[in-house]
């Protein structure tokens, strides 16, 4: 190995020239402890890792003799020193990016990079492993090369001020940037050359492809890599802000998930149901919604509902009646006669006043007839019809006007409704469950941008749609009934798409004054979530692949690569395997395979497809009997044991559709924790570390956490415990970027 003091030499500016493979004669056969790390990252090192921290661990032991560092564990420093030494590409990226390298391995402290595998069993610096863990965490499943480790140590020390790496290669010129950039695009490159040869799952599944397609043409299968670099530009475009008609995040998936167990829902049960839809502005609600829209129709009847917009309105049930009413006469073939039944409706309901008003109109017409007009003359006959027509003329205008006056026609005349009646939200009932009888459709309530609404107008609003659409009559079923017409479709349904944190802040805001004993870990807000929803359904995070497929979109307007024949062969293969299922484990286990596709929009593929199998009815009654397991952890209250039950079976399919293989045991305890103590649930969330180690953990959660109750779940003898790594994996963060995975405390390490 060439020595690295003042007479260092740059290794040849290709991977080729220093590759691990050929470093001493001294084999690793063992699992080094990064090798270790990664494989619990469910990745699969390459065979050059575990030769890289045996050389890596001679050099740092070296560096410790020679008191150039403090530490007998493998630094960043140390780390991104051998990568440079071993690894020609590397070392020309970051000579590229401005890092003076000689200058580097002098500061550091390095004399030379041993020839031989000298130290096989050596361990990690935290902040090297937290690094590397942090990087794994947003990738999906693949194999892990050197320019992997060197991109986790840059973005590391680019993202916190940990330890002296990030001092020293600000000092020594280099430009993150560009150094991570072009090491970004080494991995592309060579995960994207289809002809190079590939490694385990992923080999043989490409093999099986290519011989399926063996009739094409040989450029079908395989593109040619290009000899130099795209041509790239720095310009950018405006694009609006509304809901997405594109899926490049996956949310067309999520709604086929939550269609399918809507239409389980409606064929078993006949009550309503209300599912929150949770996530923070900008985070793609109102494009979800309008993918759902499409997964329903026409077999449901959709009401779109702005409540931002009907804000300035300010009756909240008039603006849900008056959305159904408009979209039963558009979904209706005989439009005009809808119009004339909802008219109907809403005489029927304030059948007593209209028909004495009407008596009384009639009364005065005829009194006026009897007392003023004499039929029997001849020559008078012209004027006589003339008092008729003006008169009935005046009776058809008193009549309308009584119709406005008592009708919910116009916000006015809906106020006046209202306020004239002695059981006014009673009337309002019973005229909203005879327009939901006016179609044979199950009704679903899209209401969207709740969130942008002030406090007032979204307590109002929620307790109406609690009112109206929550309480709405049940169907009678009677048995052995043929003809079921007349009888009421299942339903309503609601998914209301608002941030949680804005609804649970504005009742908290408006009851402030109200002095009530909350449950722990559940406050008041919370307490109001969980009485009016079934179900809460946070939206996913956003992979690694979709985040990059979305910016392209934005850049090129051009929509991700079209995969190739070979790849568009197994990913059909694998989503016919996840359609042949029957369990949740097989599922689980045809999902898996989708790691080993190159192109993400074929793993999305695979990866949709699971999360919609594992919405069936039937695998959703296992999902029931794998929960009867943890009975005992359950709280004895009913709504809070069906809200577990709901929200288990989204949360298998939501993880799925990440590409994240959670067990079930602890989705199990996740979810128990997350309805039994919300509060602390979204604490964890955020810093599930605190899970095991509470060291100035805030409260309440620190409260919550050291309680018998809580430490029951977490800490279970029978099924636990939960550690931060499920409790990551079960919250979907293992796959988007979380800053509680880069230490809080600043060491004097490299």
């Amino acid at each position: 190995m060439t020595g690295v003091g003042a007479g260092f030499t740059l290794p040849a500016p290709a991977r080729a020239a220093r590759d691990l493979a050929g470093i001493g004669a001294n084999p690793v056969d063992a699992l080094s402890a990064l090798d270790q790390l990664i494989i619990d990252r469910r990745h699969t090192p390459s065979p050059e890792i575990a030769r890289f921290t045996a050389v890596a661990g001679g050099v740092q032991r070296q560096r410790h003799l020679d008191s150039a560092s403090d530490r007998d564990e493998i630094t960043r420093s140390t780390a991104l020193a051998t990568l440079i030494a071993v690894d020609g590409s590397i070392a020309e990226a970051l000579t590229e990016a401005g890092l003076r390298v000689t200058d580097f391995l002098t500061v550091i402290g390095i004399r030379s990079v041993p020839d031989t595998a000298e130290v096989p069993d050596a361990r990690l610096d935290p902040i090297f492993a937290t690094a590397v863990r942090h990087y794994l965490t947003s990738k999906g499943g693949r194999v892990v090369t050197l320019t992997d480790l060197a991109l986790a140590i840059l973005q590391s020390s680019r993202a916190a001020g940990d330890g002296r790496l990030p001092d020293r290669l600000e000092k020594l010129g280099l430009d993150y940037e560009r150094a991570i950039s072009t090491l970004e695009r080494q991995i592309e490159d060579a995960y994207f050359a289809e002809a190079e040869p590939s490694s385990g799952f992923e080999a043989e599944v490409e093999s099986e492809a290519e011989s399926r397609a063996a009739g094409e043409a040989p450029d079908s299968t395989t593109e040619a890599a290009p000899d130099r670099a795209p041509e790239t530009s720095e310009r950018t475009r405006w694009t609006t802000d509304g809901a997405a008609t594109d899926d490049l995040l996956g949310r067309r998936f999520l709604a086929q998930v939550l269609a399918s167990r809507l239409r389980g829902l409606s064929g078993s049960h006949t009550g309503s149901f209300l599912v929150h839809i949770d996530g923070p502005w900008g985070s793609g609600k109102s494009s979800l919604l309008q993918f759902l829209e499409t997964e329903l129709a026409p077999s449901f009847l959709l009401v779109n509902v702005n409540a931002w917009r009907e804000q300035q309105v300010g009756v909240q049930w008039w603006t849900l009646h008056n959305a159904l009413r408009a979209a039963i006469q558009a979904d209706s073939r005989h439009r005009i006669w809808a119009r004339v039944r909802s008219r109907i409706d809403a005489i029927r309901t304030r059948l007593m006043p209209f028909v004495a008003v009407l008596v009384l109109i009639l009364l005065a017409v005829a009194l006026a007839l009897l007392a003023r007009l004499d039929l029997t003359t001849g020559s008078a006959l012209a004027d006589a019809l003339g008092k008729i027509l003006s008169l009935g003329a005046l009776a058809v205008a008193g009549l309308t006007a009584v119709y406005r006056l008592l009708m919910p026609e116009s916000r006015l005349s809906a106020e006046a409704f209202v306020a004239k009646s002695a059981n006014p939200m009673g009337q309002v009932q019973l005229l909203f469950s005879r327009t939901l009888r006016r179609t044979r459709k199950s009704v679903v309530f899209l209401i969207d941008d709740l969130d942008r609404c002030d406090e007032k107008y979204i307590i109002d609003f929620l307790e109406v749609v609690q009112t109206l659409v929550r309480e709405a009559p049940v169907r009678r079923h009677t048995p052995g009934r043929r003809d079921r017409r007349h009888e009421p479709p299942a339903g309503p349904y609601a998914f209301i798409a608002a941030d949680g944190q804005w609804i649970r802040s504005s009742y908290e805001s408006h009851f402030d004054s109200v002095k009530i004993t909350t449950v722990p870990g559940r406050p008041l807000g919370y307490l109001f979530l969980e009485k009016i929803f079934q179900l809460q359904v946070r939206l996913p995070s956003i992979t690694e692949d979709a985040k990059r497929a979305y910016l392209d979109s934005l850049l090129t307007g051009a929509t991700a690569q079209r995969p190739s024949a070979a790849q568009q062969a197994l990913a059909t293969e694998l989503t016919a395997e996840v359609n042949r299922a029957t369990t949740g484990p097989q599922i689980d286990r045809a999902a898996a395979k989708a790691d080993g596709l190159i192109s993400a929009e074929s793993r999305m593929q695979v990866r949709g497809a699971a999360a919609v199998k594992l919405s069936n009815p039937v695998l959703q009654a296992g999902a029931r009997h794998e929960l009867s397991r943890y009975w005992k952890l359950l709280e004895p209250n009913p709504r809070s044991i069906k809200l577990v039950v709901h929200t288990y079976g989204t949360l298998q399919s939501l993880r799925t559709l990440e590409g994240i293989p959670v067990q079930r045991t602890p989705l199990a305890l996740w979810t128990i924790v997350e309805i039994r103590w919300p509060q602390l649930a979204d604490h964890l969330r955020a810093h599930p570390d605190d899970i095991e180690n509470r060291a100035g953990t805030p409260e309440p959660a620190a409260t919550l956490l050291a309680s018998p109750e809580v430490q029951a779940v977490i800490a279970s003898p029978v099924w636990g415990p939960l550690t931060p790594d499920q409790v990551r994996d079960c919250t979907g963060f293992r796959v988007g970027a979380s800053p509680d995975t880069i230490p809080d405390s600043r060491t004097d390490t490299d």
